[in-house]
């Protein structure tokens, strides 16, 4: 099953291609104008768009570049479905970034072969979401990159929901490379992500954001309930038995993020609350507030 954004101001058509695509398997979103378009995209990043050109407010070629802009819309594949059968018109829209042109309507005999379009595209969209998540796996620990992370963040602070993101940094880890070793690093490191990533619950997503520093992405979670994650995460690490017998703890800066803020602000934030608990002597997390007031979690 494929997410497909529909977009066109005919409401009968909108109605006709959701009940096709529906039934063919394909949960499908709707909107009817460029502008509602761009909206739904952003919550739902589909797998596919299908739009139509004339519309009001934006246009067809003009939700394509508005989706194109997007760090996430780059490789979307978007068809476009209008009456307008000028190649002219086709140009154009092939310029903007459309990866195919159908010009409606479309006939009950053609819709098994626009299925298959739609679902041959859904399909290399898919591999190549694929190829790049692996290319972004950290080789160590096996958890995404820091750039997955400031991709995802970037993405959540785009939707209404409520985003919360965690800085968790080892305490003490050079000490440790240098008196055991780096193989033993290493292994603590593989260790730790372990433990974090598989003791995370829906919504909650552990990166890799360099050195002995990792993140956490919280969807739909507010700071006081990421706090609660990070302290179950926190007493499961204290209890475990590392390389060489090592003692592990960690500190921890958190902010939830304010609508409309950027990923910079919030990592920034995040971090400056992981200073203040190194800073006030490790194994404890804080919390950088909406006030910018920083407070130690209780």
């Amino acid at each position: 099953m494929s997410k497909i954004l529909i977009v066109d101001d005919t409401q009968d058509i909108v109605v006709a291609m959701q009940q096709f695509l529906s039934r063919s398997g394909h949960e499908v979103f709707t909107a009817c104008d460029g502008l509602e378009g761009l909206e739904q995209f952003k919550l739902h990043t589909p797998a596919v768009v299908v739009t139509d050109i004339g519309m009001p407010r934006c246009d067809g070629n003009g939700l394509i570049d508005k989706i194109r802009a997007l760090p996430q819309g780059a490789f979307v594949p978007i068809i476009v479905l209008s009456a307008r059968i000028l190649p002219e018109d086709q140009k154009e829209s092939y310029l903007r970034g459309a990866d195919g042109y159908v010009c409606k309507p479309i006939t009950r005999d053609q819709r098994s072969t626009f299925l298959a379009m739609i679902e041959s595209l859904a399909l290399r969209y898919s591999a190549r979401q694929e190829q790049l998540r692996l290319s972004t796996k950290d080789g160590l620990t096996n958890l995404s990159r820091r750039e997955s992370f400031v991709e995802s963040l970037e993405d959540n602070l785009n939707t209404q929901d409520k985003t919360t993101i965690a800085i968790l940094d080892i305490d003490h880890f050079k000490r440790v490379n240098d008196t055991y070793g780096h193989p033993t690093g290493d292994a603590i490191l593989r260790q730790f992500a372990t433990i974090v990533s598989n003791n995370l619950r829906n919504g909650e997503t552990a990166y890799r954001y360099g050195g002995e520093e990792f993140t956490i992405l919280f969807t739909k979670v507010s700071d006081s309930q990421a706090v609660q994650a990070i302290e179950r995460v926190r007493k499961i690490i204290s209890k475990e038995i590392f390389e060489q017998n090592i003692a592990i703890t960690f500190s921890a800066g958190v902010y939830e993020a304010q609508p409309g803020e950027d990923q910079k602000s919030c990592i920034a934030k995040a971090d400056e609350g992981l200073y203040e608990a190194k800073r006030t002597g490790r194994n404890k997390t804080i919390v950088y507030d909406k006030t910018s007031l920083k407070k130690e979690a209780s």
